[in-house]
C-alpha cells in the first residue's frame, strides 16, 4: 500500500487533482528514508496537474496527473529532488 507524507502541504497537493486523465509509477533508486520521500512528494507535487503518494519500502512513487506528461518532465523533477527514474509504468 502506498504511504503518503502526513503534512498538510501534502494533503493538500492530493486534493487538487480533481479531474484525473491517468496514472503512473516510477520506480525510484536512492530513497532511504523520510526525508528523501519528502524530497521526492515535493518535487512531483510541485509539477502542474499531478499528485504523489510515496512508498519508501517499494522505492516507487505513484502519480495521478489531470494533463499529460512527459517521461522527461517526471524525470527532471525527480533528478532535481537528487534521485534517478528506473523506469517509468504506464
Amino acid at each position: 500500500d502506498l504511504h503518503s507524507f502526513p503534512t498538510r502541504r501534502s494533503s493538500d497537493l492530493w486534493i487538487k487533482v480533481k479531474n484525473p486523465i491517468g496514472d503512473l509509477t516510477i520506480h525510484i533508486k536512492g530513497m532511504h528514508c523520510n526525508n528523501c520521500q519528502s524530497s521526492v512528494i515535493k518535487k512531483l507535487n510541485a509539477l502542474d496537474g499531478v499528485s504523489a503518494k510515496v512508498n519508501l519500502d517499494k522505492g516507487t512513487a505513484k502519480i495521478s496527473f489531470e494533463r499529460n506528461i512527459s517521461d522527461d518532465e517526471i524525470k527532471q523533477a525527480i533528478s532535481s529532488a537528487g534521485f534517478e527514474v528506473i523506469k517509468i509504468d504506464r
